[in-house]
């Protein structure tokens, strides 16, 4: 997969283009051959949902560990009890 695919803010263009670019390799590594471009596209298509999807949950998960942090942070003190 392209490594410019960054899971922030892509367009359906951007994930057209990267589906062609990995259907193109996949095309190439099986020597060329006419008759397989449906295949290829369809592996492509998982291979860079996979990776889409991946790195969307990789963000969420940073996201809410930098959440609890903060919140952990901003947590009130404990008061002494006074007798």
């Amino acid at each position: 997969m392209g490594k410019h695919l960054d899971a922030g803010v892509l367009t359906e263009r951007d994930l057209y283009e990267e589906i062609a670019k990995v259907a193109f390799d996949l095309y190439k590594k099986r020597g060329k051959g006419d008759g397989y471009d449906f295949d290829d596209w369809m592996k492509a298509e998982k291979i860079v949902m996979e990776e889409y999807n991946k790195q969307k949950r990789n963000e969420v998960d940073l996201m809410g560990a930098v959440a609890e942090k903060k919140v952990a942070g901003k947590a009130p003190k404990k008061q002494k009890k006074t007798k």
